[in-house]
C-alpha cells in the first residue's frame, strides 16, 4: 500500500500543476464582441483590428509571466531530488508555453518581460520593440485622423437632415451606430499608449530610448488631439439621440 501512493504521488502532483496551470492561463483568454463589419470605413475597421493587436498583445504579457510561475511550480513538484534545477527548467518552458499561448505582437511591452543574455542584447531588443511601438501608433493616428473627417461630416449631415426632419430619431441613432465604438477604441489607444510611454520612461535603460520617448510623447498627443475633436463633434448631436449613441468620457490631461 506504502508503495503504491509512492508511486502515485508524482501523478497528483502533476494533476495539481495541471490544475494551476489551467487557472493562470486561463485568465490569457478574453472575449471580443464582434461588430457588423459592413458597417464600418476601411479606417474604422482599420482602428478596430489596432485595439485587437492590443488587446493580444496585452494577453501575451499575462501568458509569458503566468507560464513561468506555472513552469517553475511543475519543475518544482515533479524534479524530485532535483527539485530546484526542475524549477529552473520549469520556468523556462513555462514562459516559453506563456509567449507561445499570448500573441506573438512586437511591442515594448513584451520587449521588457523577455530574457536576454546581456545587457547589450537587451538595449538592441527593446530599441526595436519601441520602435515597432511607434510604428503601430502611427497607423493608429492615420486611421484616427481619417475617422475624424469622416465622422465631421457625416454628423453634421446626419444633424442638418434630423433638423429638417428628413430622418427619424431612429435612422439617425442607427447611422451613428459606430460613434461608441469609435470613442471606445480610441480611448484604449490612448490608454495603451500612456502605459507603454510611462513604462519606457521607467526602463533601467532609458538613455537608450530618449528618441522613440520623444516620438512617443508627440504620437500621445496628437491622439489626444484627435480624440478631444472627436467627443466634440459627438456633443453637437441631439440630446435625444446622443442618449442611446454617445456616452462622452474624459481622457486625462
Amino acid at each position: 500500500m506504502g508503495d503504491l501512493a509512492t508511486a502515485m504521488r508524482p501523478f497528483r502532483r502533476a494533476t495539481a500543476v495541471v490544475a494551476i496551470l489551467s487557472m493562470m492561463l486561463g485568465a490569457c483568454v478574453t472575449t471580443n464582441n464582434q461588430e457588423d463589419p459592413t458597417s464600418l470605413t476601411p479606417a474604422e475597421k482599420a482602428l478596430r483590428a489596432k485595439t485587437e493587436d492590443q488587446r493580444k498583445s496585452d494577453s501575451a504579457v499575462t501568458g509569458a509571466v503566468a507560464g513561468m510561475v506555472a513552469g517553475a511550480l511543475l519543475g518544482a513538484l515533479l524534479g524530485g531530488r532535483n527539485a530546484a534545477a526542475g524549477a529552473l527548467i520549469g520556468a523556462a518552458a513555462g514562459g516559453l508555453a506563456g509567449g507561445a499561448i499570448g500573441y506573438g505582437y512586437g511591442s515594448y511591452t513584451n520587449a521588457r518581460v523577455r530574457s536576454y543574455s546581456n545587457a547589450e542584447a537587451r538595449a538592441k531588443g527593446i530599441t526595436q520593440s519601441a520602435n515597432n511601438t511607434l510604428t503601430y501608433y502611427n497607423q493608429v493616428n492615420a486611421s484616427a485622423r481619417t475617422i475624424l473627417t469622416e465622422q465631421e461630416a457625416k454628423v453634421a449631415k446626419l444633424n442638418e437632415d434630423y433638423r429638417s426632419r428628413t430622418i427619424t430619431k431612429e435612422q439617425f441613432q442607427k447611422s451613428l451606430a459606430s460613434a461608441n465604438n469609435n470613442e471606445a477604441n480610441l480611448k484604449q489607444q490612448l490608454d495603451g499608449l500612456d502605459t507603454q510611454l510611462n513604462s519606457m520612461k521607467t526602463d533601467p535603460q532609458v538613455a537608450r530610448l530618449g528618441q522613440q520617448i520623444q516620438q512617443l510623447q508627440q504620437q500621445r498627443d496628437s491622439l489626444k488631439e484627435t480624440y478631444d475633436r472627436l467627443l466634440q463633434i459627438y456633443g453637437t448631436v441631439p440630446a435625444e439621440i446622443r442618449v442611446s449613441n454617445v456616452k462622452t468620457a474624459a481622457v486625462s490631461k
